[in-house]
């Protein structure tokens, strides 16, 4: 009984956290990646490549591509250009997503559930090989947050390119 009081007169004090409070909030440590939507690919791969030196390193399919391929351009090791070629109208939102890169997205996810966010029930691998999860901000935009992993598409171009 002395044993369980020691416990809890701390937590009941605010020493401790108890149990159920928010757990703390893992680094985010840059911003990842933004997705665009582009009328005319071409005219993005010279922008990004030839304008601006970023190399494209790879290609793939997201959710919130739907059928279209995104081109992906290198920043550095840590950040990413991604283009989708499915602008319908110029006065359109270009904006798809802007992802954060994280130290742990598990431990985020259970974070921003803490703080009331509307949060995946967990977080898997998504098809490129990082831990990653997609929340909605105030403007209905999609925001990602990622785990680089090993041996995922980003790490086999680490060190590579720009």
């Amino acid at each position: 009984m002395t044993r369980a009081l020691f416990v809890l007169i701390p937590i009941m004090s605010g020493v401790l956290p108890s149990p159920s409070a928010t757990p703390a909030r893992p680094p985010i440590t840059n911003i990842a990646n933004f997705v665009v939507k582009t009328d005319n690919l071409d005219e993005a791969r010279r922008f990004y490549s030839g304008v601006l030196g970023y190399d494209e390193v790879f290609r793939h399919r997201r959710t919130i591509s739907g059928r279209a391929e995104i081109s992906v351009f290198k920043v550095n090791d840590h950040q990413y250009i991604e283009v989708a070629p499915r602008l319908e109208r110029p006065s359109d939102d270009k904006l798809i997503q802007i992802g954060f890169e994280t130290a742990d997205a598990r431990k985020l996810r259970d974070y921003l559930a803490g703080k009331g966010v509307s949060v995946p029930s967990r977080v898997s691998k998504d098809s490129d090989g990082n831990y990653s999860f997609v929340v909605k901000d105030p403007e209905e935009h999609s925001i990602e947050f990622v785990e680089y992993l090993e041996g995922s598409l980003q790490s086999k171009y680490r060190g590579k390119g720009i």
